[in-house]
C-alpha cells in the first residue's frame, strides 16, 4: 500500500516545498510552470506520496467560492496534480486523487479541477 501524507500548507517543510516545486517544474517543463501557477496550491490541503523532501506524487485542494446562479458554493478546487515521470503508471496519482476526493465530498458543496498550465487553456492570453 502507498503511504500518503496529508498536510496543510502551513505544515509543509521547506524540504517538501522545494521538492514539490522541482516536481511541478519537471511535470510542466514544456509549458513552463510559473510562480503564479505555484501560488494556486496555497493555502490548502496537500496529499503527498513520498518522504519529506522527496515528493513523488502530489495534489492540493484549496477552498474557493464559485458562484452558480448568483449563489456562492464552497468549492474544493484541485490544484497542482503531478507525479514524477519515473513513478507514473503505478497508481500514485490515483491514490492521492482518491483522498482529495474524499476530502472534497466531506467538506465542500462542489469539487472542481483546472487543467495546467492555465496560460494554455482556450481563451487565455
Amino acid at each position: 500500500m502507498t503511504s500518503i501524507r496529508v498536510l496543510h500548507s502551513a505544515d509543509l517543510s521547506q524540504a517538501d516545498l522545494d521538492s514539490m516545486r522541482r516536481l511541478f517544474d519537471e511535470a510542466w517543463h514544456d509549458e513552463g510552470f510559473t510562480d503564479e501557477d505555484w501560488e494556486h496550491a496555497f493555502p490548502g490541503m496537500h496529499y503527498i506520496v513520498g518522504d519529506e523532501g522527496a515528493v513523488r506524487s502530489h495534489v492540493a485542494v484549496v477552498e474557493r467560492d464559485i458562484h452558480v446562479a448568483g449563489r456562492p458554493l464552497r468549492t474544493g478546487y484541485v490544484e497542482n496534480v503531478a507525479t514524477r515521470a519515473a513513478e507514473r503508471r503505478r497508481g500514485l496519482g490515483t491514490a492521492v486523487m482518491a483522498l482529495a476526493g474524499e476530502h472534497i465530498r466531506a467538506n465542500f458543496d462542489l469539487g472542481a479541477l483546472g487543467p495546467y498550465p492555465s496560460k494554455k487553456q482556450p481563451g487565455h492570453a
